[in-house]
């Protein structure tokens, strides 16, 4: 089952909001391919608000619309995983772990776009530490 009865989950309400929905897409089109808006983008603290924004995900009830999940998956795709320094801001961070928990307690319809995104940060061997080390926050494993 999925956390987000309580603590740090999305509302319904939020997770359908055209202002972030715009925000997050609107974030993906600006790093797209233009690495000085990645560099700013890192410089903003925008690397840290989207793992943030995963692990809100994470707490979120399963049942709540994806809308937005999507919408910040598609943004770290675009911002941070082309981008060396801003994928080891996040690695560092603890996005790897993020994602993880994430991929452990979201909506089926996000599995598949977690797992390509983990693809594409895993091509970087230097990434891999951080996909071993994690631990299953619900299982210990």
């Amino acid at each position: 089952g999925g956390g987000g009865a309580g603590g740090g989950g999305i509302h319904p309400g939020a997770s359908e909001d055209p202002v972030r929905l715009g925000a997050a897409a609107l974030l993906a089109a600006l790093c797209g391919g233009h690495g000085g808006n990645s560099r700013l983008f890192r410089k903003a603290e925008g690397v840290a608000t989207l793992k943030g924004a995963v692990d809100a995900l994470a707490a979120t009830d399963p049942a709540v619309p994806i809308g937005f999940g999507a919408a910040a998956l598609s943004a770290i795709w675009r911002c941070v995983v082309p981008d060396l320094k801003n994928c080891a801001h996040f690695l560092a961070g603890g996005g790897m772990e993020s994602l993880l928990n994430l991929l452990a307690h979201c909506n089926p319809t996000l599995r598949p776009v977690i797992l390509s995104l983990m693809a594409d940060i895993l091509e970087n061997p230097k990434t891999h530490l951080f996909f071993h080390e994690w631990r299953s926050v619900a299982g210990g494993r």
